[in-house]
């Protein structure tokens, strides 16, 4: 699990696994992606959240366009 250690701005600093892929979120948010750990979701608050799944989108306009799925309304 990856855990926030400080955020400055939109900058996290983060305590991960190796392989993590970071990737910006609409929301200003950060997902984390590793074939071998759950993906996780650290939102612009810095909370952090296992997600059971989620579906990567294309770039629009210059902006990444994703949809996730946590099993919650609102995230």
């Amino acid at each position: 699990m990856a855990t926030v250690t400080k955020r400055s701005g939109t900058r996290f600093i983060c305590n991960g696994h190796k392989g993590d892929r970071l990737l910006a979120t609409p929301g200003g948010g950060l997902l984390v992606v590793n074939p071998d750990h759950p993906p996780r979701l650290i939102n612009s608050d810095g909370e952090v959240t296992e997600l059971l799944a989620y579906t990567e989108g294309e770039i629009r306009n210059g902006r990444m366009v994703q949809t996730f799925s946590t099993g919650k309304e609102g995230v």
